[in-house]
């Protein structure tokens, strides 16, 4: 099953979430119509809301507070992916140029704390105090986990611990946020399998992410390859490295990384095999994602989250 299919079949509940976020956005508010739409226009994969859908619909979920929900994630994740740009001096998101480099850093910022705020509004507004503290608790871990990325930028002791507790808090909490939140609504005998299922997912994700930031194509992926390191952001291919490569394997990469050139690692990413390192790892927890799905019922639905987690592992972009 392709992304196309899987959004085909749940078009009506997307086309329902867009028109949703188009009014909680603020049209009245140029500069937030702008950025967003912006933003929304660029072809982003949306695999977040899409998660909690899938699964609403899995438990054939009867109700109409998982599109609100949806809503309530991607502007979660606009809003990240506007203050990430800001943070990191990207210039390049999706293929087009970011809201920073269009509007600046502080519209970017502001946007961003708006969206936030709009996506709280909404999550409290359906009253529901179990949704209220999971998504109160998992925004909190998101922002956590971009300032530990922050804190530990050039810094060639971080361990993998550290690695990986920044890529679950940055990239995992929110997709397992997504599991939480619809397993909440209709199947709580399930939020375990729910959060498993979209923890690991997301930490999937992010391994592959770091991989096409080395093995990527800028036309691809829609970004500029090699930000990683010219943001001073050591990931799993370049930890790997400098925890089981030689001496001087090691001081390639500390050098590469203080002239931000990406050149100069290619040969030492491929002796060290450490790509296929990260694959490995990759592939790991994408099988502990369909491992939560035995507890799921069989259906289309089910299957559409199967094809994710495979997904997530082997696109190029």
């Amino acid at each position: 099953m392709e992304l196309s299919e899987i959004r085909a079949l749940l078009q009506p509940e997307l086309d329902a979430m867009d028109k949703l976020i188009h009014q909680r956005a603020c049209p009245q508010l140029e500069l937030v119509n702008s950025l967003t739409s912006h933003v929304a226009t660029a072809g982003g994969k949306r695999l977040r809301p899409i998660v909690l859908l899938l699964i609403a619909k899995a438990f054939n979920y009867p109700g109409k507070d998982h599109i609100t929900l949806a809503a309530a994630t991607e502007l979660v994740h606009t809003a990240s992916l506007l203050h990430d740009d800001v943070v990191d001096e990207s210039t390049m998101r999706r293929g087009q140029a970011t809201a920073n480099e269009i509007w600046g850093n502080t519209a970017s910022v502001l946007v961003g704390d708006f969206l936030y705020s709009r996506a709280g509004e909404l999550v409290i507004g359906l009253e529901h105090i179990p949704v209220v503290k999971a998504f109160a608790n998992s925004t909190h871990l998101l922002t956590q986990g971009e300032i530990m990325q922050l804190m530990h930028r050039h810094n060639f002791d971080m361990t993998l611990q550290d690695y990986f507790n920044i890529i679950t808090h940055k990239t995992g909490r929110l997709f397992e946020l997504s599991g939480e939140l619809a397993a909440l609504l209709s199947a709580p005998h399930s939020i375990d399998a729910a959060k498993t299922y979209g923890l690991n997912l997301g930490i999937a994700f992010q391994m592959m992410d770091d991989i096409l930031d080395y093995r990527g194509d800028a036309k691809n992926i829609g970004k500029n390859v090699g930000d990683d390191l010219r943001d001073g952001n050591l990931t799993l291919p370049l930890l790997y490295i400098l925890q089981n490569g030689s001496s001087m394997q090691k001081e390639l990469v500390k050098q590469a990384f203080k002239k931000g050139n990406i050149e100069e690692l290619q040969q030492v990413i491929v002796e060290t095999d450490s790509i296929n390192h990260t694959q490995q790892m990759a592939h790991d927890y994408m099988q502990q994602a369909l491992n939560a799905l035995n507890d799921f019922p069989k259906n289309s639905y089910t299957d559409a989250l199967t094809a994710i987690a495979h997904f997530s592992i082997k696109r190029n972009h």
